[in-house]
């Protein structure tokens, strides 16, 4: 009796594992709404590929660029003009007084940071 007992966990416990690591496998590739829908590696494939990853790369260093040189004053950014799904969130807004917005002018040193409106 132990050793049937011994016999049957020794292979439930492995076969219990796999199908755990199958889940968390599946989890970590399909965590976020991929509008490719495919998966997550091909998807940061794709933009690498088609240079968006890069153009969005360039969008945040002059960013940074104009943020770094604008310690104490108000600053108005342009919206990134690409959004690939993988690398951005969400973007600071008009409103200063946003959360993001308030946590970037704290970060960087500046008075206030806002996007530029459609209007300006």
């Amino acid at each position: 009796d132990g050793n049937q007992e011994k016999a049957k966990r020794s292979v439930t416990l492995p076969a219990a594992g796999f199908v755990l690591l199958m889940i968390l496998m599946y989890c970590t590739v399909h965590f976020h709404h991929n509008p490719l829908g495919t998966f997550t590696t091909f998807s940061a494939w794709y933009y690498l590929q088609n240079d968006e990853a890069a153009w969005y790369y360039e969008e945040c260093m002059q960013r940074m660029q104009v943020l770094e040189s604008s310690r104490g004053q108000d600053v108005v950014l342009t919206a990134h003009a690409h959004q690939p799904w993988l690398f951005f969130i969400e973007d600071i807004s008009e409103d200063p007084g946003y959360w993001l917005n308030a946590a970037m002018s704290s970060y960087y040193g500046v008075a206030t940071v806002r996007l530029e409106s459609s209007e300006e």
